[in-house]
């Protein structure tokens, strides 16, 4: 899908995900071939998820969340937080997401060619190691949403462990790098 088609597909989502990271996810995901693996880590409401999905539906989508934030926010709550995801990945008819019910720290790896982070209020050495294990099997692109609108320790980890990642510009509230690899 084009930018544009899939900001008015998921114009009924009422998520902060603005149309400018909606463009951002999709020009990265659209540098993509097909058979790269693209990882969201912190499902959520499953928008971002939505838009690196809709954007090319030859790519492979994973997307991880234990459901402890949005349930608090009042989705997912009864324990239901995996249905109600799925179902709304099914509703938008996105094929080409695996969602992974669980916490990413904890997850095995493998590589993947995208990576889309949410920077968010993990205690720092949590972060940290999560922010490392996954940086570390990324090979062409990592996108890092809310890097200047969060703390310095936030920023000191981001920069510190992709240091030698080319910075590219930023699209909405996205910092894209690219891979030296």
């Amino acid at each position: 899908m084009l930018p544009n088609e899939v900001i008015s597909t998921l114009a009924d989502l009422d998520v902060y995900y603005t149309d400018d990271d909606i463009r951002c996810a999709n020009k990265y995901m659209n540098l993509l071939r097909d058979g790269d693996v693209a990882t969201d880590l912190g499902t959520g409401w499953g928008k971002a998820a939505l838009a690196l999905a809709l954007s090319n539906p030859a790519i492979l989508v994973h997307t991880y969340d234990h459901g402890d934030y949005p349930s608090v926010r009042g989705f997912g709550t009864d324990g239901d937080y995996e249905e109600k995801i799925e179902n709304r990945f099914e509703t938008y008819r996105a094929d080409n997401i695996i969602f992974h019910n669980e916490d990413a720290r904890l997850s095995e790896l493998f590589p993947t060619s995208l990576l889309h982070v949410d920077i968010d209020d993990t205690p720092y050495e949590e972060k940290y190691e999560l922010y490392k294990r996954w940086f570390s099997v990324t090979t062409k692109f990592i996108l890092v949403r809310n890097y200047e609108n969060k703390d310095r320790a936030d920023k000191k980890i981001t920069d510190e462990l992709l240091k030698d990642w080319k910075k590219l510009s930023p699209m909405g509230i996205i910092q894209p790098y690219e891979s030296p690899r």
